[in-house]
């Protein structure tokens, strides 16, 4: 290799964890290095009688002396890997590709897997046909779902495939609505709810007349658990568009931070064939969010850096990033309107509030109700006095109460002592 800035970066994380397992008496022989997007790839040998046991209770030593957050001890093999994160400055991207190896329908594009090949993932495999993105905040979840809707409309035709869009922030997947594919698109909570509410009349709809015509329907649902406290009925529906939907090509893409089942429904948690977690900020959390233990999911390096769970085994890979740029040049060549009049179809699926509009309630009143109405959470108010959780009800709420954050301190006066007291 030649000696450039990595190069002696990987030189010397290598010498100081040789002389930490030398120190503790665990022979270990390093031998090729590999450099993915962003770790790399520490092998060696043990010695005779050796565990890989040893080696993984040094994690926390390993890690210090390569002056990073954690490593990942695994084995290949015969052989024990150390994975060690990069430093910013040597991490790469995967960017989106125009074309990739086994493009065909229905078929969505994850990024590039540990060896360098593309990964992919057909829906309308039988064993593969709800996926669920788990992850904190920032490790790339929305992202990937992105990349994914895009690889299937950039190989897919308006008769293989249309796309119904969950998005309850109104930002992460506004670029894709203008797709052609797409049939409906919810930028808020209430209107996801409709969405789901549709989308489970759709799969009713094929089940009563299927003729095996009918195109692949993807439902994108961002923020799942969010929006399962949004109604009481969203943990049902999606249940049975997760039992029913593999049979009558309806999919579910859903993306959440946290994949409980007293927030998600026992049945929805247990019934993702394939998911996917990215960085998760303990190993509770990573057992939660992969459905097993093992995928050491609170070790990655977030960005992208994620673990595909299928079939009781892990990959792990790194998510191809779809740029702005690259979308609107993916718009330009497949053209489409987007979900234009489809947008109708959610009129019916909107529950009318019966409590006030949110220009009606003042500000005193949210302050008065939120003092004396005993309410748990934020989120009981809201729908208590604008009839819906989110959205411009929430706004409101937290400009109400924002006043009421700080309290004056209490002036407590110092004891006078009598006469005789010390």
């Amino acid at each position: 290799m030649d000696k450039t800035a990595l190069g002696y970066w990987l030189d010397g994380v290598r010498s100081r964890m040789a002389w930490v397992l030398s120190a503790h008496n665990v022979p270990f022989q390093f031998g090729a290095t590999e450099v993915h997007y962003r770790y790399a790839v520490f092998c060696g040998a043990q010695g005779v009688g050796t565990r890989v046991e040893q080696v993984e209770r040094l994690s926390e030593n390993l890690a210090q002396a390569a002056d990073v957050q954690a490593v990942v001890v695994g084995r290949r093999g015969s052989l024990v890997t150390i994975s060690v994160p990069l430093p910013a400055e040597f991490c790469r991207r995967v960017n989106f590709p125009q074309s990739w190896p086994g493009q065909r329908s229905v078929t969505a594009l994850l990024g590039r897997d540990s060896a360098g090949g593309w990964l992919l993932l057909n829906l309308a495999s039988e064993q593969t046909p709800h996926v669920l993105i788990a992850g904190t905040t920032g490790c790339g979840k929305s992202a990937l779902a992105r990349t994914m809707a895009a690889s299937l409309a950039w190989s897919s035709t308006l008769d293989d495939l249309r796309l119904a869009l969950v998005d309850p922030t109104g930002c992460n997947y506004a670029e894709l609505a203008a797709l052609p594919h797409v049939l409906v698109s919810a930028g808020d909570a209430v209107e996801g709810v409709a969405v789901l509410r549709w989308g489970l009349e759709e799969l009713q709809r094929r089940r009563a007349s299927w003729t095996g015509r009918e195109p692949h329907l993807v439902l994108f649902v961002d923020e799942l658990a969010d929006l399962a406290m949004e109604s009481r009925d969203i943990v049902p529906i999606l249940t049975r568009i997760i039992q029913l939907g593999r049979q009558f090509r309806v999919h579910l893409v859903g993306c959440t931070q946290k994949p409980m089942a007293d927030v998600i429904g026992p049945l929805v948690k247990a019934n993702f064939p394939v998911r996917v977690v990215g960085s998760v900020t303990s190993p509770t959390d990573a057992n939660t969010a992969a459905g097993l233990s093992g995928s050491r999911a609170e070790r990655l390096t977030g960005r992208g850096d994620m673990v595909l769970v299928q079939g009781g085994r892990f990959r792990r890979f790194q998510a191809a990033w779809l740029a702005s740029e690259q979308m609107a040049a993916l718009l330009e060549d497949i053209g489409g309107q987007g979900a234009g009049d489809g947008q109708k179809l959610l009129e019916r699926y909107l529950e009318t509030p019966t409590a006030p509009a949110a220009g009606a309630v003042t500000d005193e009143a949210i302050r008065e109700a939120w003092a004396t109405g005993g309410y748990r959470s934020r989120r009981e108010l809201e729908k208590a006095l604008f009839g819906y959780c989110g959205g411009q009800a929430a706004n409101r709420v937290a400009k109400a109460l924002a006043a009421t954050t700080s309290h004056p301190s209490q002036i407590i006066p110092f004891p006078t002592l009598h006469d005789g007291e010390t």
